[in-house]
């Protein structure tokens, strides 16, 4: 393989200055303010000199701008919860060398002016985006890595495996011989690709071991109090902020946990092991998703091959805590809890 052709060499070939090869040969089109013509002789100047896209992406580690975007999927950014220290994964594998830009996501068509605005030399999504930009960011080439987000697009795509934690989760409560549970699930409009994933993960093992599940979608708390009231002895939450309104809604009916209910979470948070009772929950490794994804935008800005369409799932893990027992344990009959009164909220 011979020396690879300069920009000069590749202007003089067809007769353009070297502004306008550089434009040209710009994995960035929406940066070309070129002809459709102009752009083409340029490119088959390039390849005629045996210039190619993957060599030129080795320009992308001496790019001037050194800036980073991670796109929220929401229209404002949060820390909380679900997400808890992904900025700070990300901006101590970025290191020195690069500076991460928060954004919310912005609507499809103002997608290249934020772009080109904020000067980002790639971008790290983070939950659901449209995809009208996901489209755009294949289109193009650009370096991008998806983050807690599946699309059919050809992106990189870091996720946690929400199957194999809920079908952990469920397995558990059945080993406690919990053989009436209730799913809270999610009222989301769309749902995130989790909530299904962790739905089918409880079917499945409900299906294995002959356990009744009675599906409610959140916050209807009073029919959870219900279905527990009529015999359900164990609770799991798809969303992490109903499992402090599923407690306290379970104190007021008189239910005790974990005495009567056992409660779990299908994402575990900071805050869960200090609750009373401390909650068991399923570890979804967010920060190491964030890391990996950091690294291999990194690669990507540096001249890396592509890697369209890979997919990688992180296992998760079940946190055991106080919030589960046996079944066993409750000593109360189902017609008791039927008959025992509801408690004044103090």
């Amino acid at each position: 393989m011979g020396t690879p052709p300069t920009l000069a060499d590749i202007a003089r070939a067809c007769s353009v200055s070297l502004a306008t090869a550089s434009k040209a040969l710009s994995p960035h089109r929406d940066r070309c303010d070129l002809s459709a013509a102009t752009r083409e002789r340029v490119l088959a100047a390039a390849r005629r000199l045996g210039w190619s896209r993957d060599r030129g992406r080795s320009a992308r580690a001496r790019r001037r701008w050194r800036n980073i975007g991670l796109l929220w999927g929401l229209r404002t950014p949060f820390t909380r919860g679900s997400y808890e220290g992904v900025p700070e994964a990300v901006a101590t594998a970025l290191g020195d060398d690069f500076r991460l830009l928060i954004t919310p996501t912005p609507l499809p068509r103002d997608w290249s002016e934020v772009q080109m605005s904020l000067h980002l030399d790639g971008v790290i999504t983070l939950g659901g985006i449209d995809d009208g930009i996901l489209a755009d960011l294949e289109a193009r080439d650009y370096p991008a890595v998806l983050v807690n987000h599946r699309s059919p697009r050809r992106l990189p795509q870091f996720l946690a495996d929400d199957l194999g934690g809920s079908r952990a989760l469920a397995r558990h409560l059945a080993d406690l011989g919990h053989r009436r549970l209730v799913y809270l699930g999610n009222d989301w409009v769309p749902s995130h690709h989790s909530e299904p994933d962790r739905r089918a993960g409880v079917e499945q093992v409900a299906a294995e071991r002959g356990l009744a599940v009675a599906d409610v979608h959140g916050p209807h708390y009073d029919q959870v109090v219900a279905h527990c009231r009529a015999g359900a002895s164990a609770v799991v939450c798809y969303n992490w902020w109903d499992v402090s309104e599923v407690l306290a809604a379970l104190r007021a009916a008189g239910l005790a946990v974990p005495r009567d209910v056992s409660v779990a979470a299908c994402h575990d948070l900071s805050w869960f092991p200090h609750f009373d009772p401390p909650v068991t929950a399923v570890a979804v490794p967010v920060q190491r998703l964030a890391e990996d994804a950091t690294r291999l935008l990194l690669d990507l800005i540096a001249g890396a091959p592509p890697v369209s369409g890979t997919v990688e799932a992180l296992p998760e893990t079940l946190v055991v805590r106080a919030s589960t027992a046996p079944a066993a344990k409750a000593a109360r009959t189902a017609a008791d809890r039927r008959q025992r009164p509801l408690r004044r909220a103090p």
